[in-house]
């Protein structure tokens, strides 16, 4: 008697909540988890995000700057040895065709190449398509409000929307802040960047920020790339969530960092994962470049006194990607 009355009981409280869970799921997906961050500033059909900053003026003001015609190359290379973050890999062939018997009387053959892996390995830079952040329970935006699948076409597993080929190039006055010579020594894994940080090294160097700059962040970092690739992808300093609306009020229009992610890791907060991510990228369209070679640079700017120059970064119009590579350079 009293395993049936315990029986009952259970099955009336399954019953209970059989009937409760549909309210509470339908709750769940009709409240928003957060406030809508559309539309764009730049209006609610832009697909450029920060790029919109950077207009036929600001690239005649930086060309303006070159003033010794001295090319610093910023990229690495990409090798099966280039740390990504995991599962990121990148793996080169050389074909040789004909070696064995060559063609025509005059024996030609020839040698080309296959590639395949990921664009995040390496020198990077990242649109607008590669980060969503869950809006509501399955509801996933992008950048200007766009939905998963207005992003993703889950047929040819491409991006339709926000795609690296329908990117411009990036060309605009660079800055340089660099916070190895400003902090005396290589940053280190978890070292946060503040605004304090950022506008401490301008006012030292007399540097402002202006709307459609490329604003790069030294932070030595890169060095561990080829001294110790474990140590480089598992950790790195990077700008906390605190610069992200610094810089959008600055009307910023492309970030590069001498690291793989922009934004402090470990974050600032273990709860949230790549916060920094999800607050430029989605959310205000920021363009992006990672594992950016600046040690050249620091030391030219060191030398010279000047850190402003030409920036400019280019990267093949792969279609339906959301990064890409290329090899940026400063041009002064």
């Amino acid at each position: 008697m009293h395993v049936k009355r315990c029986g009952l009981v259970v099955a009336f409280v399954m019953l209970v909540l059989f009937l409760l869970t549909p309210v509470v799921i339908a709750e769940e997906k009709t409240a928003p988890a957060m406030e809508p961050w559309w539309p764009s500033r730049y209006g609610p059909d832009d697909t450029l995000g920060t790029l919109n900053e950077i207009t036929p003026q600001k690239i005649a003001e930086a060309a303006m700057l070159v003033k010794k015609g001295k090319v610093i190359e910023l990229g690495t290379e990409y090798s099966a040895e280039s740390p990504g973050f995991p599962p990121r890999f990148w793996q080169t062939q050389a074909l040789a065709h004909k070696v064995i018997k060559p063609l025509g009387e005059n024996k030609f053959v020839w040698l080309e190449e296959q590639f395949e892996g990921c664009p995040g390995v390496g020198t990077q830079i990242d649109v607008p398509s590669h980060v969503g952040v869950e809006y509501a329970p399955g509801d996933i935006r992008f950048y200007n409000g766009a939905k998963l699948e207005d992003v993703l076409d889950t047929n040819k597993a491409l991006v339709k929307k926000y795609g690296i080929e329908s990117m411009p190039p990036v060309i605009t006055r660079g800055v340089l802040v660099d916070m190895e010579s400003y902090k005396g020594r290589r940053l280190e894994a978890g070292e946060v960047i503040t605004v304090s940080d950022i506008e401490g090294f301008l006012k030292q160097h007399k540097l402002e920020l202006r709307p459609g700059d490329a604003l790069l962040i030294n932070t030595g970092w890169m060095y561990w790339y080829k001294e110790d690739p474990k140590k480089f992808i598992s950790g790195e300093p990077g700008i906390g969530k605190e610069v992200v609306p610094w810089m959008y009020e600055k009307r910023i229009a492309f970030i590069g960092t001498d690291q793989w992610s922009t934004e402090v890791v470990p974050m600032e907060d273990p709860d949230e994962a790549w916060p920094v991510h999800c607050e430029t990228i989605a959310k205000r369209g920021f363009t992006w470049g990672q594992d950016l070679v600046l040690d050249g640079l620091a030391k030219d700017c060191a030398e010279d006194g000047v850190y402003e120059f030409m920036f400019v970064f280019t990267f093949p119009k792969i279609t339906g990607t959301t990064q890409g590579i290329g090899n940026p350079v400063a041009i002064k």
